[in-house]
């Protein structure tokens, strides 16, 4: 491709397969898609970073041009193949053409001594490091007061969603889900007391035993998320509390999702006060 003209270039480049949706900055056709914000999400401030990036990147590839003694309107582009083809060298370990939500990709980039920030207060903290700071600043977006200024709202923004989260997690394990199964617990005990009582067998008491383990479980991951979440209340470090919230908290979360999503499955629906998931997937 580095010894056909400039003009051949288009073409080649052409990926009729747009099958790489899975990148964050996919190649589609003729065209880059920046696919990396959430649809929740306001796109005016990773623009900004993004296009504060791309001028650091022509800022530099100019610098290196300049060097390499290329000059403005120079018709000879071999010098210019020259400069691309060390860049590619240089950057190659940012492109990855597989699945970039697999297993395999993790595994890659761990190779390629890439980052792998799962947890948004890890990406939040990257706004503030010396790299991030030296690259807003020396392009004029914005001053370091002002880098840390949105760090710390977002810090703040990522705390209290998951504050609100939790509350609700709380909210409808204690006043929805466990008043639903101790209801039907009841209900399957009266059922068995009268079976035994009838002189036959009664199946239900395997369902009625699998629930009452579920609701112990879950009151225990009740109180292990209420713990959790306080301890954290109690951070006064914004980052630390934030990063307590990602791992701790969400971890304790999951947990007793884990639990009543068991209990979903034995309840009986119309003893159910929420939508199943079933219903949510199959039934409009």
């Amino acid at each position: 491709v580095m010894e056909l003209g400039v003009n051949q270039l288009p073409e080649l480049m052409k990926d009729n397969t747009d099958r790489n949706r899975t990148s964050p900055f996919a190649f589609t056709g003729n065209k880059f898609e920046f696919r990396a914000v959430g649809s929740s999400a306001n796109t005016a401030f990773p623009v900004t970073v993004l296009n504060t990036a791309v001028a650091d990147g022509f800022k530099e590839l100019t610098a290196r041009l300049k060097a390499a003694g290329i000059s403005e309107g120079q018709k000879d582009a071999s010098k210019i193949f020259d400069v691309i083809r060390e860049i590619i060298k240089e950057t190659k370990a940012i492109r990855f053409e597989g699945n970039g939500y697999s297993e395999e990709w993790v595994q890659e980039a761990a190779k390629r001594g890439l980052k792998n920030l799962r947890k948004s207060p890890e990406a939040i903290a990257e706004m503030g490091s010396a790299s991030s700071i030296k690259v807003f600043v020396e392009h004029g977006v914005l001053s370091e007061a002002e880098v840390h200024s949105r760090l710390n709202v977002r810090l703040e923004r990522y705390i209290k969603n998951m504050q609100i989260e939790v509350d609700c997690l709380k909210s409808m394990v204690n006043t929805q889900i466990l008043p639903a199964c101790y209801f039907y617990q009841g209900s399957l005990s009266q059922t068995v007391v009268a079976a035994k009582g009838a002189g036959v067998a009664a199946p239900q008491l395997s369902v009625l035993q699998s629930l009452t383990d579920l609701i112990g479980k879950a009151q225990e991951k009740g109180l292990a998320l209420k713990k959790i979440s306080e301890q954290a209340e109690g951070i006064h470090d914004e980052m630390k509390k934030a990063d307590l919230y990602a791992l701790g908290v969400s971890e304790a979360m999951l947990e007793l999702r884990t639990v009543v999503d068991e209990m979903e499955s034995l309840v009986m629906d119309e003893a159910w006060p929420l939508p199943k998931y079933r219903e949510m997937l199959f039934i409009s």
